[in-house]
């Protein structure tokens, strides 16, 4: 969809809470993501503001669970900025999801 993919991923601290959770640490998934040829950065951060001010991309990427869930100050964020919102096509890769699987 651009140039550049920079992932923004949630810093441990900040993941959904539970027992055992976060199942993988930041490093390992930074290091998962950074093995594919098409990411060139991963940056760990609280929160979805965060990574908007940090990258200032021209284009916001987020998964097809999100399509019409996109939080108001995000999309105000987009707008000021010029970001194109954009969503996903592909399989969701979750955690979450394999655990309830086990």
């Amino acid at each position: 969809m651009g140039d550049r993919l920079i992932v923004a991923i949630t810093r441990d601290c900040s993941v959904n809470k539970g027992p055992g959770r976060p199942i993988f640490t930041a490093f390992q998934r930074a290091q998962m993501l950074l093995a594919l040829r098409c990411v060139d950065d991963v940056i760990v951060v609280d929160s979805t503001d965060e990574a908007l001010g940090r990258v200032r991309p021209s284009i916001f990427v987020k998964g097809q669970d999100y399509v019409n869930k996109i939080e108001p100050r995000h999309l105000k964020i987009c707008e000021q900025d010029g970001i194109e919102i954009r969503f996903t096509s592909g399989p969701k890769f979750s955690s979450t999801d394999l655990v309830e699987r086990l």
